[in-house]
């Protein structure tokens, strides 16, 4: 296996990567309990260029929710070939859950390049949510989500039907908007014509979770 991998990524340009699965507990930073029902995203991002600094789309990502006792386990993926590499920091953990700060778990690895075994670092551990209430509460709530839809709406990215891998968060991010926009709160989440339907109708597949 290895050389093949070698020969891959020296003699063809490609790059072969794989993921464990990613098994985690999250919790509220103040009291120690488990936060159930949050929404965990894990991204695999790529880079291009001589010095690997190019954004060059997603690898993989994956969505789950936390269970009644905070657990949640992002599923692995097998061997994937691809013409890019491993971003820094990749994969990345998004957690959002009302009346908390948007948790942010990097990887601790600031190499870009080739690496095969992209794992999270936070496998295994407590992820920990940090609450707000208050007036802040929902101040935060919106930056929250608009750092959170990031994933759909960066310039770099070339996959417009990103929603029909995570359609959770994208419903997630849709409910808000409309909930936010009902009560007149300014935000600047996308909405439901910035999904493409170049796929698939974005209602059909997104229906399920829509409120």
């Amino acid at each position: 296996m290895f050389l093949v991998v070698l020969g891959l990524t020296w003699l063809g340009g490609c790059s072969l990567h794989q993921a464990k699965p990613i098994i985690g507990t999250v919790q509220d930073a103040s009291t120690g309990e488990p936060i159930d029902n949050a929404l965990v995203v894990a991204e695999w991002r790529l880079t291009s260029g001589f010095f690997h600094t190019t954004e060059a789309g997603v690898l993989a990502i994956k969505e789950i929710r936390t269970d009644k006792q905070g657990r949640f386990t992002v599923p692995g993926w097998g061997t994937r070939i691809t013409f890019a590499n491993n971003a820094a920091n990749s994969p990345i953990i998004q957690i959002f859950k009302p009346g908390y700060s948007l948790g942010y778990f990097p990887t601790d690895n600031f190499e870009r390049g080739y690496r095969l075994s992209l794992d999270s670092d936070w496998s295994g551990k407590t992820l920990l949510l940090k609450p707000v209430v208050g007036e802040l509460a929902l101040i935060n709530e919106v930056e929250s989500l608009e750092s959170l839809a990031h994933i759909f709406t960066w310039r770099w990215r070339k996959e417009p039907c990103l929603w029909e891998i995570i359609p959770d968060t994208a419903a997630e991010i849709l409910n808000a908007k409309k909930r936010f926009s009902a009560n007149k709160v300014p935000n600047y989440l996308p909405g439901m014509d910035s999904f493409s339907a170049e796929c698939s109708n974005p209602m059909q597949v997104l229906k399920e979770y829509l409120k």
